[in-house]
């Protein structure tokens, strides 16, 4: 944003990798500021598992290098469904603007496409052809996917340790039992409900939100179990960027934010120590959080009638259940209900909470077409966003299980290996039950063999055709579903410039995106892009089409190419 404000327009590659670089040095400064010390000098407790965490970055980088290595873009085919290409064309837009703008958030809100923009144009993306240039692009949306299931993996395991006893959660290592719990739910982040669904849709930008909800979880229950400043300030901080990274979503780390100022007031932790630095952190953790929250609730008071406007569409998707919020709640309230001291209580509480502000927006959001009540595209897509960001709860009474287990027990190989078959067992139940809760298959063994729609030899055709440097369409070439999403992506290779800008054809009402989107497959929809697009070049696996297309459209101008590469035969 800073970048597009002093500098609008495309910046080099240098000015973009420093500023992917900027996260990580604040984060190791956070992490060596926090950091205790000894002889009891720092109050802040941080439970620390570098060897939970490195295990799951390395299965996260490991599994997309494995679906690589099973085919000729098979690495990319998987992150190119339904909007994904739509995903592709913003953060082109958010290039040609050096980052985000005023502008572009009051539209849309556009932070993660900003990030995909920002590991593309780092990549260095000049003098590239259209169709190496389009598959650049997709590169930096599937790295995207890639960082998020990471994070999103890694605060899963982080929610777990955080509900663990002080004793336990201190350990230098945990035990293996409670590590094979952790890790297990650390796969639900690449499971049908969470990942699954995101990939079917296309729905990037909303995947990649759910790690800033999630920390916002964590943050809470970290503030349960001890609160300081920091911890505090940090919610509203997460506040700020879900709002504008995927709006509905900002009730997770907003209505936290409000549980952690009434848990902060009914403590008197701003009065609590004598020292001005102190309650000046303090004052300055509440402003962030209280002022983020009151910026929220103002942002949709002012803007009412178009957010109204924009959630009332219509609209499907692959949806999860549609009572797993419900469950979830009951779920949550079981376990405070059953919770045996205060900090259990008070950190049981926090999947409570989201569960119920969810539901009441999931509600909100249902009711505002004047039909009545409906599941509009925003209510079935929240649903799944906010089931996303409590399914870790699952494992949470086979992680108190285990913790109970592990006190007083000897470290023997054989209560070792005891543990981890408890731990692999009940795991295993739990991510069982969670393959229910959506309808779309696992998405890595569909990967493994190319993914559908699109397909990994409708991606290689498209990017083949688009280095040629003329505006082509795929008809008849594969089965219709394919083409439709392959001619989609064909509108970034040769309709839409490195840039973001659409090329206009008169003649074509809406342009080619519009007409990739609707067509249906009929000899009058290819008569309507001939027609309209000079030197339009037909690749079909049709042998016949040159002469059905001088039957239905003479003088269309265009050429036909018949490619062997087609599915049909």
């Amino acid at each position: 944003a800073l970048g597009a404000a002093v500098a609008p327009g495309v910046h080099g590659s240098l000015a973009d990798l420093a500023t992917l670089a900027a996260p990580a040095v604040v984060a190791i400064v956070a992490l060596l500021t926090l950091r205790p010390r000894r002889g009891g000098g720092h109050a802040f407790h941080l439970p620390q598992h570098p060897a939970i965490a490195l295990a799951i970055t390395i299965a996260g980088l490991a599994i997309p290098a494995w679906v690589a290595a099973h085919g000729h873009n098979f690495d990319v085919a998987w992150a190119m469904s339904g909007d994904a290409r739509n995903q592709v064309s913003i953060a082109r837009s958010l290039i040609a603007s050096g980052g985000l703008t005023i502008h572009e958030l009051r539209a849309y809100p556009a932070l993660i496409n900003g990030l995909m923009a920002l590991i593309s144009s780092a990549g260095g993306r000049a003098h590239l052809a259209p169709g190496q240039l389009m598959l650049h692009d997709v590169q930096a949306m599937v790295t995207t996917y890639v960082l998020a299931g990471i994070a999103i993996a890694t605060l899963f395991a982080a929610s777990l340790i955080e509900l663990l006893p002080r004793r336990v959660a201190s350990l230098r290592r945990l035990p293996p039992g409670i590590a094979v719990i952790v890790l297990a739910a650390a796969a639900v982040s690449a499971s049908p409900l969470v990942l699954g669904t995101a990939l079917v849709g296309g729905f990037v930008t909303a995947y990649a939100t759910v790690p800033i909800a999630l920390a916002a979880i964590v943050l809470a229950l970290r503030f349960c179990a001890e609160p300081y400043p920091v911890t505090y300030a940090l919610l509203g901080v997460a506040t700020g960027l879900t709002l504008i990274s995927w709006t509905i979503l900002v009730v997770v780390p907003g209505s936290l934010a409000l549980y952690a100022t009434v848990l902060a007031a009914r403590g008197s932790l701003w009065g609590r120590s004598g020292a001005s630095a102190a309650n000046g952190a303090w004052a300055v953790a509440t402003a962030t959080a209280v002022g983020s929250v009151g910026g929220t609730i103002v942002i949709f008071v002012t803007q009412r009638k178009l957010l109204e406007s924009v959630f009332a569409l219509t609209g499907a998707i692959t949806a999860p259940q549609t009572r797993i919020l419900y469950l979830f709640g009951l779920f949550a309230a079981a376990a405070l209900l059953g919770a045996r001291d205060s900090r259990r209580r008070l950190q049981l509480a926090v999947p409570l909470i989201v569960a119920a502000a969810g539901g009441a927006a999931v509600k909100w959001l249902t009711t505002l077409p004047s039909t009545g009540a409906a599941w509009t595209y925003y209510a079935v897509k929240s649903l799944w966003l906010l089931a996303s960001c409590l399914v870790w709860l699952i494992f949470a009474p086979m992680l108190y299980a285990a913790a109970d287990l592990c006190r007083g027990t000897p470290r023997r190989l054989t209560n070792q290996l005891g543990q981890i078959a408890h731990g692999a067992a009940w795991s295993a139940v739990a991510l069982m039950v969670i393959g229910f809760s959506a309808y779309v298959t696992d998405p890595l063994p569909v990967a493994l063999v190319g993914w559908d729609q699109p397909s990994a030899s409708v991606v290689s055709e498209v990017v083949s055709v688009a280095d040629r440097h003329r505006p082509f369409v795929l008809w008849q070439w594969t089965d219709p579903g394919n083409e439709r999403l392959g001619n989609f992506w064909a509108d970034l290779a040769w309709d839409v410039t490195p840039l973001g800008r659409t090329v206009a054809y008169p003649k074509l009402a809406g342009g080619f995106q519009n007409w990739a989107y609707y067509e249906t497959g009929t000899p009058a929809d290819l008569c309507e892009l001939a027609r309209a697009v000079p030197r339009l070049d037909i690749i079909t696996g049709n042998t016949s089409l040159v002469s059905e297309l001088n039957h239905s459209c003479r003088h269309s101008g265009a050429h036909v190419t018949v490619s062997n590469a087609s599915a049909l035969g």
